[in-house]
């Protein structure tokens, strides 16, 4: 039987005969590699991990294998861009863009707020390179896709400036006048062209056209008012409410011809309401005063009005109509 002391000296065996392989192994080693080069080696392997070829030159191909081979867990430690400073963003190496689009209103908002034309230089579904219109100047950058996802990650950026600041900036549209200054124009509708340049280049000291502001006008009035075509197409709506609300009413609606796609287009429009005949018939006067207005838009015709004049003297609206022109048949 075995006893206590063969255990122990078992116990002393093993982990003796262990260091001495160890041993061995190391020897073996430092035999058959050369130290120097392996060092060597492990350097350039550093090297390629390096923040100095994290930025992308004219090898495309380096660029995308050194992405796929990221690790994409690493983005939690990059900041994410933040939406609501849109007009006066910051950038930072490594942040995460939402979306491409969102990194395109971004780099547009930078070049407009730094007073600096910026052009993109390459744009696909995975790479957009952005660079200053100058050749000059050192400033650039650019984002990758993340693998997997519908995000970008900022891989390059430059952000030293050897140019001088420019009034007439290219990055100034007018549809990016029109969201900027929107609620300018829901306050006052009417505002006037030249108040409405005076105060842009007060704000964001560049140049805008004339006919930038014109169409910048335009597009905020057509996101406030919504588009007249697309109103045309909610009338059968509009005449359904009117006679569930107002029943036994007049709601006529004529269409003519064929439009795109098979479509009719609307020609006439014709609405009296039930409540507006009795209110006439009980407390107005026995006339009938018959006017129109031409229509200004995109659409036009000519809106016809019925109406009354009740026992105070006033306009008693009767019956209204939309039609193309004012003929003797409409």
């Amino acid at each position: 039987m075995l006893n206590e002391s063969d255990f122990e000296d078992s116990d002393y065996m093993m982990e003796e005969q262990d260091s001495e392989d160890d041993r061995i192994d190391w020897s073996l080693f430092e035999s058959n590699v050369d130290i120097n080069e392996f060092n060597e080696n492990q350097s350039v392997v550093v090297h390629q991990n390096s923040e100095d070829d994290m930025s992308f030159g004219d090898s495309q191909e380096k660029d995308l294998t050194m992405f796929v081979e990221s690790d994409v867990d690493e983005m939690e430690l990059y900041a994410i861009y933040d939406p609501a400073s849109k007009y006066d963003p910051t950038f930072s190496l490594g942040m995460i863009f939402s979306s491409k689009k969102e990194f395109k209103e971004a780099v547009q908002n930078h070049g407009i707020k730094t007073m600096r034309s910026l052009k993109f230089v390459k744009n696909d579904k995975r790479r957009v390179y952005v660079r200053y219109a100058v050749e000059n100047c050192n400033w650039k950058m650019n984002v990758l896709k993340v693998n997997d996802q519908a995000s970008f990650q900022l891989r390059t950026y430059n952000c030293n400036h050897d140019c001088m600041c420019d009034l007439n900036v290219k990055n100034v549209k007018s549809t990016w006048l029109a969201r900027k200054y929107e609620s300018l124009f829901r306050s006052d509708p009417k505002q006037r062209i030249k108040g409405f340049r005076t105060n842009v280049t007060e704000d964001i000291r560049c140049n805008i056209s004339q006919q930038q502001a014109y169409r910048a006008r335009k597009w905020a009035l057509k996101a406030i008012e919504g588009d007249a075509e697309e109103q045309y197409g909610k009338l059968w709506d509009y005449a359904e409410a009117l006679q569930q609300s107002n029943p036994v009413s007049t709601v006529l609606m004529q269409l003519e011809g064929e439009f795109l796609n098979g479509r009719c287009r609307f020609s006439k429009y014709y609405i009296c309401l039930k409540s507006l005949v009795r209110g006439f018939q009980s407390g107005c006067r026995p006339i009938i005063g018959v006017d129109d207005c031409h229509l200004k838009g995109p659409c036009q015709g000519i809106l016809l009005t019925a109406i009354g004049i009740d026992l105070n003297n006033e306009l008693f609206p009767l019956a209204y109509a939309v039609v193309g022109s004012e003929t003797r048949e409409a």
